[in-house]
């Protein structure tokens, strides 16, 4: 029986692959839900959950493709100073959101503030990381996405 489509509520961990635990759902009593389809989570975790059931539990190790997506120097840009009135104070190594034309607010990283202009890097944080990826579900449920 498939999954595709439906509501999975499940506990998940992951870590990087030296062991640097990133995310615990159980550590802060809150399960992870998403629908069973692509784009609702990470693709590795999709694929593997497909044919699970409740009480499964599963540890998946993630290439970068199966879990964030590889790294993409295409998305590193340095846009002039004129677009920063307050670049002297953009926190360097942290996350900005930057607004598009359209309005929609996009997650930046500040790398560098110079003369030249402030560097974004739009890549997720885990872009390009492999990742060691538990996870168990707790309940799969139909989901109706006109009732949401």
């Amino acid at each position: 029986m498939s999954n595709e489509g439906k509501l999975i509520t499940a506990h998940v961990s992951f870590a990087l692959t030296d062991g640097t635990l990133v995310e615990d759902t159980r550590k802060r009593n809150e399960p992870l839900q998403f629908i069973c389809t692509e784009g609702g989570q990470l693709p590795g975790v999709i694929k593997a959950v497909t044919d699970m059931n409740v009480g499964d539990k599963k540890i998946l190790e993630l290439t970068a493709e199966e879990g964030f997506g590889k790294y993409n120097l295409e998305w590193v840009e340095t846009k002039p100073l004129t677009e920063f009135p307050n670049a002297d104070h953009l926190p360097v190594g942290k996350f900005i959101y930057t607004e598009e034309a359209d309005g929609t607010m996009i997650p930046a990283k500040v790398v560098s503030v110079t003369d030249e202009g402030v560097t974004l890097d739009y890549n997720h944080p885990m872009a390009g990381k492999e990742l060691v990826y538990s996870i168990e579900i707790m309940s799969i449920e139909d989901f109706d996405p006109r009732a949401h």
